[in-house]
């Protein structure tokens, strides 16, 4: 069954990721260079995220390399059974799912 939000409800999710990855960076030391939201539900997610958090948005995750050393905030917009996910994290030893 879907589950629909409010755009009042977005915002809040917006602030309160933004929160977290604020916190996480300050107690944490987690260094972000860019978000990248995956293709379709993730990419509104991962628009809003750059702007809150003031990181450049990658288009493409390949390009990661050109925009920033640090890490990278991949985003999706649901999770169901976290294969989407995985499967494009399986061949980037470098990520971690949070």
């Amino acid at each position: 069954m879907k589950t629909y939000i409010s755009w009042k409800e977005y915002d809040d999710y917006i602030n309160k990721i933004t929160d977290w990855v604020d916190q996480l960076q300050k107690y944490q030391g987690l260094e972000l260079g860019a978000v990248y939201g995956l293709p379709r539900g993730g990419l509104p997610i991962a628009v809003s995220l750059s702007h809150k958090l003031n990181l450049p948005l990658l288009m493409d995750y390949y390009d990661r390399k050109i925009v920033t050393d640090k890490q990278i905030l991949v985003v999706d917009d649901i999770a169901d059974t976290g294969n989407t996910l995985k499967e494009s994290t399986s061949k980037r030893k470098e990520l971690s799912i949070l």
